[in-house]
């Protein structure tokens, strides 16, 4: 593993690790168990794969064919180029670790807490803020508030966190991936 890498995992492993913590102890303080919320069941596991294809189709059209016509998703498009110099040496043992944990401590924070406690829009739109880095991300935040109404209206469906955590998780081990070889056809 390359130091760059093996530091950018660590980053991701440590920020995501305390969004973690802070799920555990503010769940705590309301009396909320994000794992209580989350339950085993195959009917489930079957929706979030689905919804998981699903999802991750609609960033490929978005990425790759949207953003030929709107401007929306052109910069998008140039967000997504920037992060993909990020992942470019992350092998798939990273990819795994970075999606796990960053899928997980998200959904449990952001779905498991602030929607229990605050509701749908407010989880959605403090989701898209944690994903603005500087200027040239907002337009990325906004539709990543898009995918936290997507994954929040998972979790109201069937009452399962389980569902928009596989999504998640999923969807950001997959990702990693795609970004490599979509940076290699530029």
């Amino acid at each position: 593993m390359q130091t760059g890498q093996y530091n950018l995992t660590k980053v991701i492993v440590l920020t995501e690790g305390f969004l973690f913590v802070v799920a555990l102890i503010w769940g705590y303080y309301i009396n909320v168990n994000p794992f209580a919320l989350i339950s085993f069941n195959l009917k489930d596991i079957l929706l979030a794969f689905a919804a998981c294809l699903l999802l991750i189709t609609i960033n490929f059209i978005s990425i790759r064919y949207l953003s030929k016509y709107i401007n929306f998703f052109e910069i998008i498009k140039k967000s997504f180029t920037r992060v993909s110099n990020v992942f470019q040496d992350t092998n798939w043992y990273q990819a795994i670790i970075i999606g796990l944990i960053s899928g997980t401590a998200e959904e449990l924070f952001f779905r498991g807490i602030l929607q229990e406690q605050f509701g749908i829009i407010f989880a959605s739109l403090i989701f898209g803020l944690f994903h603005i880095s500087d200027k040239e991300t907002v337009n990325y935040g906004i539709y990543t508030v898009v995918v936290g109404f997507y994954l929040g209206g998972l979790y109201i469906l069937t009452g399962n966190l389980l569902v928009p955590l596989l999504v998640h998780v999923i969807n950001n081990i997959l990702a990693i991936p795609y970004i490599k070889h979509y940076n290699k056809n530029l």
